[in-house]
């Protein structure tokens, strides 16, 4: 194993390839004056062998499973040690690197938008271990506005979009099978944005297909077929909702097979109202009731 000063000089270089990246962060290249960055430049082959060396040589078990990790951790310390500090220090800098490579999770807090405009509106905590709750953000007399809020652990950014856009497929899929949701034809102009706070608050949409679907999304009342009239009769129409309501976060709470087969015939549900290739549509929905019907048979 590497002692520290290698591992460091490895690190070095890969926040030089982040500053070559970065031509906007040129004063700061004095703080390597082992390194004359501004003639030197590594290519992508190069810097992919400089972050190997560095993942053999930290701690395991770890969560940090490739280059493009390493990449994120760097350059997110990286960059909070320029915001933070008047003078940058390198030393500073390799040891918050060496923290976070040691301890790579960081809490996260996100919104996203679910349904820009519904028929319905309420508010619903579905739990889970990411705290995720559905809730109506518009005033008392305007349409009803949904969305997805919560806080994850996640090793960066993007991974933590990544886990936004699994719980919005799977919730939403689930939603549409449930007929609680239905997507609207409608030309998107603008794709919402997801706005999460970890090490940095950042906004932007989330893939294009879970963007685009999700601003097309209305929340409507139960169905109306005639064994849900009479519960309606019965219980009210809010008891109805919650019960629908309450099978999601079942589905959603739950780690056994029968709840893993089914978030995943949901998400493919989703997925295939979101396609815009019809063959890619039909065959995600396919997937989708091949993995409910055989989820039914493994249950049986």
């Amino acid at each position: 194993m590497a002692g520290i000063k290698d591992i460091n000089k490895q690190i070095i270089k890969f926040v030089i390839h982040i500053l070559n990246m970065s031509k906007d962060m040129l004063p700061i290249y004095e703080a390597f004056p082992e390194y004359p960055v501004s003639s030197t430049m590594w290519s992508n082959e190069e810097i992919e062998e400089v972050g190997k060396q560095i993942l053999l040589n930290i701690k395991k078990p770890s969560q940090i499973k490739d280059v493009n990790d390493l990449f994120d951790i760097i350059s997110d310390e990286f960059f909070i040690q320029v915001k933070e500090m008047s003078k940058f220090s390198i030393d500073s800098l390799l040891e918050r690197i060496q923290k976070r490579l040691d301890n790579p999770l960081i809490e996260y807090v996100f919104s996203t938008p679910i349904s820009t405009l519904s028929n319905i509106g309420f508010n619903f905590e579905i739990g889970r271990h990411d705290q995720l709750i559905i809730k109506n953000i518009s005033n008392k007399n305007d349409p009803p506005q949904m969305e997805l809020k919560g806080t994850l652990i996640a090793l960066s950014d993007r991974h933590a979009y990544s886990q936004i856009e699994l719980h919005v497929r799977h919730i939403l899929g689930l939603a549409i099978a449930l007929e609680l949701a239905y997507p609207v034809l409608l030309r998107v102009k603008t794709l919402p944005l997801t706005k999460i706070k970890g090490l940095f608050e950042d906004s932007q949409p989330l893939d294009p297909n879970v963007s685009g679907l999700a601003s097309m999304i209305i929340f409507r009342e139960p169905p109306t077929d005639e064994f849900t009239l009479k519960r309606i009769q019965k219980n009210g129409i809010g008891e109805v909702l919650k019960g629908l309501l309450e099978r999601i976060r079942l589905v959603m709470n739950t780690n056994v097979n029968h709840g893993i087969a089914l978030r995943s015939a949901a998400r493919l549900l989703f997925d295939a109202e979101a396609s815009h290739d019809e063959g890619k549509s039909i065959a995600f929905a396919l997937m989708s009731i091949e993995a409910a019907l055989l989820e039914q048979k493994q249950h049986e």
